[in-house]
């Protein structure tokens, strides 16, 4: 069994083999660690290592591939977990959604003692167990690990927190169980994993290294271009160490039926010395963005599924929006639109992220009313964005006018009725949204009592309509007088009913002169 004793005494080892300094014989030694840390062949007086047992597992993994191993684990009530009997081949007790662990090598392969948590180990900071491992050139090579190991809740045995490798396969990152196709119109998923900036239990305590289902794509060319971004680029710059951030993604292929087993298209894997991608300023002019186009329909989502993957990517190609991937994590698209270098050299000027739309969760209510535009990339300057609040201002403003126009029996005309709204400015306006609300609340009754899916979807379109066009269906003008009179809110205040009947008429059926009314009094 491999002897831990820690940096300092074998700093003073080395001190007195050289007759050197102490503080000396530690920078060697955090230099050697740093380099071995990292794929390189250590040697075993670096880490005090047994040179049997590097030799034992050295020809282990030379003849077989793979590196035995056994665990015991915490307690035998823990190993039975819910059944009577104990683990078979290393399988854990199944109580514990998440396992931890720590391996010491050994002749005949490691030895992994189960521990309660990631902080419970007891390691001391440059401490390392030798992996040998075949490299993708057929040479084996010893790497210097942290040895803390974890089996997640999804995992299929126990791998280094260092970088992921399984610990019975030695130079291969071990994968997870299988997610379910989550529509029949996404078959491709893409799955990465990302080690964070450093090692966990030693550098930082948070997540381990781990596999993620980043998207799911309709087309297999865009699964492909998206899993290559993600190993092509760094997204930050690393601190600790430089084989951190997106190390290897996949592309698997999902059958409709579970009896299918997915079929792997792509693996791609990061280079260590890969350059950063160049993040553009938010500042930064975006000229020629073409305007956005009406929202993508949902796919058929999986029955039960508790999160689909509702958060859309689209791109601008070949002159029109394509829809791209789909994802499950809020900003996922961002960091898949800057890997891709959306605006910065990549393939695509432009793209877009859209969401669900849940208007009422202020209230803690996420009842989706259909999708709704959440960001632009390159991100929007504000420039851009106040050119585009302007456009929009001016387009409410000409949908007022024409609205008030075509409601007044003849009585006003477009010119006549945009003249009256410049002449009542904002006390004007105010005016009419006071007398448009009334309609919303009947709307918004509508809406409120209906579930979720497509009848409460065309109430959403018809309060858009509202809202954003002054659009008023005839059928809604009976249901609003009444509202008007059950409304218990104008007995809190005198005159507040006629206010708002006197508001409610000149919005549906605008008289010809105004005078009298507020922002119009002579």
């Amino acid at each position: 069994m491999v002897r831990h004793h820690g940096r300092k005494q074998t700093a003073r080892r080395r001190a007195a083999a050289g007759n050197t300094g102490h503080q000396v014989a530690v920078e060697q030694l955090k230099a050697r660690t740093s380099t071995a840390a990292h794929g390189t062949s250590p040697s075993a007086e670096a880490h005090d290592w047994d040179e049997t047992v590097v030799a034992a597992l050295t020809a282990l993994v030379t003849g077989a591939g793979t590196a035995p191993m056994r665990t015991v684990w915490r307690n035998e009530s823990s190993a039975r977990g819910d059944s009577s009997r104990p683990p078979t081949q290393g399988r854990p007790p199944m109580t514990d959604p998440d396992r931890w662990g720590v391996a010491e090598a050994c002749v005949d392969g490691y030895l992994v003692r189960q521990i309660d948590s990631s902080h419970s180990h007891g390691l001391e900071k440059g401490t390392r167990v030798p992996v040998p491992y075949r490299t993708r050139d057929g040479e084996v090579e010893v790497a210097a690990l942290w040895p803390l190991v974890h089996w997640p809740e999804r995992g299929l045995g126990w791998r280094w927190v260092h970088n992921g490798w399984g610990v019975e396969q030695p130079g291969r990152i071990l994968g997870d169980a299988d997610p379910l196709r989550p529509a029949v119109a996404l078959p491709f998923e893409v799955r990465v994993f990302s080690v964070l900036d450093g090692v966990l239990g030693e550098d930082y305590g948070g997540s381990a290294p781990g596999w993620e289902t980043v998207a799911w794509c309709a087309a297999l060319e865009h699964a492909a271009e998206l899993a290559h971004a993600y190993t092509d680029h760094q997204y930050t710059i690393p601190k600790r160490r430089p084989d951190v951030g997106y190390v290897q993604a996949e592309v698997w292929e999902h059958a409709i039926t579970l009896e299918v087993l997915p079929v792997q298209r792509l693996v791609t894997h990061a280079a260590p010395d890969r350059a950063t991608i160049a993040h553009l300023r938010s500042d930064a002019p975006v000229p020629g963005r073409p305007a956005s186009g009406p929202p993508t329909p949902e796919p058929d989502w999986r029955p039960g599924l508790k999160y689909p993957p509702k958060g859309e990517l689209r791109v601008w190609d070949n002159g029109r929006w394509k829809s791209f991937a789909w994802f499950t994590g809020a900003g996922d698209p961002g960091i898949a639109a800057a890997l891709l270098r959306v605006g910065a050299g990549g393939r695509y000027p432009y793209a877009e992220s859209w969401r669900p739309r849940h208007p009422d969760a202020w209230r803690h209510d996420w009842t989706q009313e259909g999708r709704s535009l959440s960001h632009r990339y390159p991100a929007e300057p504000y420039t851009e964005t106040a050119r585009r609040s302007d456009r929009s201002r001016r387009r409410r403003a000409e949908h007022l006018a024409a609205s008030l126009a075509g409601r007044s029996g003849g009585r006003l005309t477009i010119e006549q009725a945009a003249d009256r709204i410049r002449r009542g400015g904002q006390q004007y306006e105010d005016f009419l949204r006071t007398g448009q609300v009334v309609v919303l609340d009947v709307l918004n009754a509508q809406r409120l009592a209906l579930p979720e899916g497509p009848e409460r979807d065309a109430v959403r379109a018809l309060i858009d309509g509202l809202e954003d066009r002054h659009e008023v269906p005839g059928d809604l003008v009976p249901p609003a007088w009444a509202r008007l009179d059950q409304d218990e809110r104008d007995g809190k205040l005198p005159g507040m009913r006629a206010y708002r009947a006197r508001a409610l008429t000149e919005y549906l059926t605008p008289a010809a002169g105004g005078d009298g009314l507020p922002g119009l009094a002579r």
